[in-house]
């Protein structure tokens, strides 16, 4: 609990600063901006479209859908997801609503994204079930399995990069996302243990 505490806090503070335009908040997109500028191409943003539909609604409902047939819909596992994913989904979209921060300009070649830019729900999701297969199979598997969950931790840094790279997010809201998604894995772990 002590984990998820201090990411919420964390969350919060980065929040607060979001919110207040403070200055922190606007070197880390500044400086994320300028590495991530290079990437904004036609055929990076095809490679991180395919990406960033695992932290998707689809995406995420899909993996979800996959967990729950396979565990033989074990209500742990399901509980420990609804908390962890659906906490998180629930509290980023809350969050949208009140900071209401525009998204970055858009790459002509994509669609304009039409929710508020703070937190990344994407990479907060990416993060809460990727996260939890992670722990799963790090914690319950052989070591075939350690190298999925090292997997699985790829995809939660590749859906983050996928939505500062098209341009859909500014690195503070993939960061709030993380935070946030941390604070409800967490939670998850010290409910469910």
């Amino acid at each position: 609990m002590l984990i998820s505490f201090i990411a919420a806090v964390a969350f919060i503070a980065l929040t607060i600063g979001v919110f207040n335009d403070a200055q922190f908040v606007m070197q880390i997109d500044t400086v994320a901006d300028r590495w991530f500028t290079p990437l904004r191409t036609r055929a990076w943003s095809r490679f991180f479209s395919v990406v960033t539909f695992f932290g998707s609604v689809y995406g995420v409902g899909l993996v979800s859908l996959a967990i729950a047939i396979l565990t033989h819909w074990n209500l742990g596992v399901i509980e420990f997801g609804i908390t962890a994913v659906g906490g998180s989904a629930v509290v980023a979209q809350l969050v949208k609503v009140f900071t209401a921060r525009i998204r970055p300009e858009h790459l002509p070649w994509r669609s304009r994204e039409l929710e508020y830019s703070y937190p990344s729900g994407h990479s907060a999701a990416a993060l809460t079930l990727y996260g939890m297969l992670a722990l799963f199979v790090i914690l319950f598997g052989t070591v075939p399995a350690v190298i999925f969950g090292a997997i699985y931790l790829l995809i939660i840094l590749f859906v983050g990069v996928s939505r500062i790279a098209l341009s859909v997010h500014y690195a503070s809201d993939v960061l709030g996302g993380y935070l946030l998604g941390i604070a409800f894995l967490a939670l998850a772990v010290g409910i469910f243990g």
